[in-house]
């Protein structure tokens, strides 16, 4: 199991693309495995940072039951947020699964340092979008 460099906004992406994994298995009809308890805690996750995020920008409207697709929006630096949990983390991995977590030593949870790669590539941009070529804003 690798460690994790986790700041509650790296946890809610992550629970992100473990939805995204989700409903992909469901259109291609596989076999979803993973653990039910832990899927609610990452519904549940997802609840908490909307509501504490809540973002009230106004959203394009096309019509066709869509709203803000390719809407060009300020965010924050990824790539500095990223290297900000990196260089801060506590290099903190779970109880591996193989290991029984009430003698899995305290002190092995730490230590396990990674480079902070996390899958999610700025600009990035997944599906057939309807509304033409995304804006990369005033600067591009």
């Amino acid at each position: 199991m690798t460690a994790k460099t986790f700041t509650f906004w790296k946890h809610t992406i992550f629970y992100i693309a473990l939805r995204r994994t989700f409903w992909e298995a469901v259109n291609r009809a596989d076999e979803y495995t993973f653990n039910p308890p832990h899927s609610a805690h990452c519904i549940d996750t997802l609840r908490q940072y909307v509501i504490c995020k809540a973002d009230s920008t106004p959203m394009y409207l096309y019509g066709d039951d869509t709203a803000g697709d390719e809407q060009y929006r300020k965010c924050q630096d990824w790539n500095s947020l990223r290297q900000f949990a990196t260089d801060h983390s506590a290099c903190y991995m779970d109880t591996p699964r193989v290991a029984d977590p009430d003698t899995f030593p305290f002190g092995a949870h730490f230590g396990h340092c990674d480079d902070g790669t996390d899958g999610v590539v700025e600009g990035e941009r997944r599906g057939n979008w309807k509304h033409g070529a995304v804006w990369d804003g005033p600067d591009a």
